[in-house]
C-alpha cells in the first residue's frame, strides 16, 4: 500500500477547494441574491432606487417614483416575496428569467444586464 506525502495531499485538497470556489453562480441563485437586494430596497421605502438600479425603463418612457406609488410598491413586493419560492424559468442563453407568480396577473420578467438582473415588466 502506497500514501501519498503529506504536502502533496494537502496540495490537492487545496487546489480542489479553490476549483469548487470558483463556480459561477447559476441565473437562479443570482435572481435569488436579486429579490432579496429589491425586497430589502423596498421595504426601506426606496423606491427611486427600485427604478434606478432594477428596473429596465425604455428611453421612450419617463417613469418617476410619482408613477411607482405606494400601492404599486406593496403589490411589488408581495409578488417579489411569492417568487422566491418560485422556480423560474430561464430562457436557453440564461439572459432572461420568468416567474409565474399565482397573485399577479402577469409574469415577472427580468433580463441580464451589464452583469445584474433588472426587472422587464
Amino acid at each position: 500500500m502506497t500514501f501519498m506525502p503529506k504536502h502533496l495531499c494537502l496540495i490537492l485538497l487545496l487546489t480542489l477547494m479553490l476549483l469548487m470556489g470558483c463556480q459561477k453562480a447559476t441565473p437562479e441563485e443570482e435572481i435569488q441574491q436579486t429579490l432579496d437586494e429589491m425586497i430589502a430596497i423596498i421595504e426601506s421605502g426606496d423606491r427611486k432606487r427600485i427604478l434606478q438600479e432594477y428596473a429596465v425603463i425604455p428611453d421612450n418612457q419617463d417613469i418617476t417614483t410619482r408613477d411607482f406609488s405606494d400601492d404599486k410598491a406593496e403589490a411589488l413586493l408581495l409578488y417579489l416575496k411569492e417568487a422566491k419560492g418560485i422556480t423560474p424559468i430561464v430562457s436557453d442563453d440564461q439572459t432572461e428569467l420568468m416567474f409565474k407568480v399565482p397573485s399577479s396577473r402577469r409574469e415577472l420578467v427580468f433580463s441580464k444586464s451589464n452583469g445584474q438582473w433588472k426587472l422587464n415588466n
